[in-house]
């Protein structure tokens, strides 16, 4: 298991607070840690798609294919 700490500053806080509270009456069990994971692995979605996208340009225009070897080359934060 990986431990991670964070900080937020306070308008941080309370906007994941309100989205927590937000879901929490929507009867979606759902804690801020939670709730800060799912945004996190959103975020390193939508990053790899973007190198992928990126990447993807670049090759087409040298006319050849990139496929990543490795983490290190999509961007993985793990």
């Amino acid at each position: 298991m990986r431990k991670t700490t964070i900080e937020l500053s306070d308008e941080q806080y309370f906007y994941l607070k309100e989205k927590v509270l937000a879901l929490q009456k929507q009867n979606h069990t759902i804690s801020m840690v939670s709730l800060i994971r799912q945004l996190i692995d959103q975020d390193i979605k939508r990053s790899r798609e973007m190198i992928s996208k990126d990447v993807g340009k670049e090759e087409r225009k040298k006319g050849t294919e990139h496929t990543p070897k490795n983490d290190n080359e999509t961007g993985s934060l793990l």
